[in-house]
């Protein structure tokens, strides 16, 4: 998969995520494991990533920064490989502990917009704003039950992040045609030389 800055389509041509969990989306699709493309390659390309979505901030990021945004990322996909039954529920349990010591200090204030609705809103800026802005997607999505869709190609290769508009939520690979046949051409594969083995 190629990690687009726009993200109009993902993986055979899905619509993305709705708003406000095409932020948690855009993020964890920033590495492109296939291609070995990391689009937070450092805190420049950070900061551009961030001031692109209206979370950037004065002055300079640093390598800390940088390392808290790409933790963030990688404990939002563990969840993601959680949500499409890829790893053990237990993983959900580490990345919770993961999301809670990257989220120590970010601030959430509620808002209540001009037709009543209430909505948290992140207090900072940078990274900060970043966290706060993906706590919130992650805490509106539980409550109204789309969380669950929102799922990570369970290929090692791939691990890109999808939302699975199927009716009864049972999409597992990002593209069915790419990772979904290479994963069911090696359990061909697998059950061919158990076979000869056997025989």
């Amino acid at each position: 998969m190629i990690a687009s800055d726009t993200m109009a389509m993902d993986a055979e041509d899905r619509p993305p995520a709705p708003e406000p969990l095409g932020l948690v989306q855009q993020l964890v699709n920033t590495l492109d494991r296939e291609a070995g493309v990391d689009a937070l390659e450092d805190p420049l390309t950070l900061t551009a990533w961030l001031a692109a979505r209206g979370l950037g901030r004065a002055g300079a990021l640093g390598a800390a920064d940088l390392e808290r945004a790409r933790a963030l990322r990688e404990a939002l996909r563990t969840l993601l490989l959680v949500n499409g039954g890829a790893t053990p529920p237990a993983g959900a349990a580490v990345a919770g502990l993961q999301l809670a010591a990257i989220a120590q200090g970010t601030r959430l204030v509620p808002t209540v917009t001009r037709d009543g609705a209430v909505e948290l809103r992140p207090v900072g800026q940078g990274v900060d704003a970043l966290v706060g802005a993906v706590l919130a997607a992650v805490h509106e999505a539980q409550a109204t039950g789309t969380w669950a869709r929102l799922k990570a190609c369970p290929a090692e290769s791939c691990g890109w992040a999808f939302y699975d508009r199927s009716r009864n939520r049972s999409g597992t690979w990002c593209a069915m045609a790419e990772c979904g046949s290479r994963a069911k051409a090696r359990r061909y594969q697998g059950r061919l030389r158990a076979a000869r083995r056997a025989g």
